[in-house]
């Protein structure tokens, strides 16, 4: 649950984002065409080129960065794209005000039922903020039928629902990052815990700070 309200409110937060940038480009448009304005100089147009260039090759680094801190393949649940998904699976995605966002998704590729993990990295985010005090606070967990975890020397909070065979892992790694682990049938919690122990936390504190 935590997870799909940061991963909507991020959805609405970045579509506004896209809107007014396309508004923007449209205005900035129309200024061109009809401005009589002396153009900018060669090489401040150059040094701009060169730091969209940077930050794009930065981008597609740190997103190759966080696809190497999770694992490749956990039994038979493997990666695959998943078109319900608001975000490419294996790619990244950010936003002002909320932060950025990253998603994989995995499934049984020798199973024909709809059983798969997805683990959601959400970084620099204010809103994983607020929620710090929920996720480490044990008595909170155990109050909500939860069972505080470590792993990989973060605490963590899980739990499993084997009527509806679904399960979810939340750790917080920093006051405004958190990895979120969740599975849809699957037989038991082993396999959650078994993702969330393959998986390099440190890492990923290192390429977002």
């Amino acid at each position: 649950m935590i997870r799909l309200v940061t991963f909507s409110l991020f959805v609405s937060y970045l579509a506004f984002g896209v809107c007014f940038t396309a508004y923007s480009q449209v205005q900035n448009g129309k200024k061109t065409s009809t401005s009589n304005t002396v153009l900018k100089p060669q090489r401040l147009q150059d040094l701009e080129g060169s730091i969209q260039s940077a930050r794009k090759e930065i981008w597609e680094e740190m997103t190759r960065e966080f696809n190497k801190c999770l694992p490749t393949k956990i039994g038979n649940y493997t990666p695959y794209d998943d078109e319900q998904s608001y975000i490419q699976s294996g790619t990244m995605a950010a936003d002002p005000a909320t932060g950025l966002a990253f998603f994989k998704s995995y499934r049984n590729s020798e199973s024909s039922q709809a059983s798969k993990i997805i683990v959601s990295i959400i970084a620099n985010s204010p809103m994983v903020s607020s929620l710090a005090s929920f996720l480490t606070n044990p008595m909170i967990a155990k109050d909500t039928g939860k069972q505080s975890t470590t792993y990989g020397g973060f605490k963590a909070i899980e739990e499993y629902d084997p009527v509806y065979r679904t399960g979810e892992i939340n750790l917080l790694l920093s006051d405004n990052t958190l990895v979120t682990i969740s599975a849809t049938d699957i037989p038991d919690g082993k396999l959650l815990s078994e993702f969330a122990r393959s998986i390099n936390y440190k890492r990923i504190l290192a390429i977002i700070e």
